[in-house]
């Protein structure tokens, strides 16, 4: 499904799908990637993600609302300032 904010859900196939990965996702530093989603959704509207940059993974969270999905880095994380401006 693509979304307002040009953000694109892939979903695993099966009856049981869920959300494995989304396309041209906005990011903090402007760039549209793709971001993963790793484990379990932590609250209704987010989910832990992981995106590459530069051959080194950042990690964070996904958050959807009316517009599409967002990825959040974690600010404490290794690799957090490849994201910077």
């Amino acid at each position: 499904m693509i979304y307002k904010n040009k953000s694109e859900s892939v979903l695993s196939p099966g009856p049981f799908s869920q959300l494995i990965k989304i396309l041209n996702c906005p990011c903090a530093d402007g760039v549209r990637r793709t971001i993963h989603r790793i484990g379990t959704p932590d609250t209704m509207w987010t989910a832990p993600g992981r995106v590459y940059v530069k051959g080194r993974t950042i990690t964070g969270f996904i958050s959807s609302n009316d517009e599409g999905y967002k990825f959040h880095a974690n600010k404490y994380g290794k690799n957090y300032g490849l994201l910077s401006k």
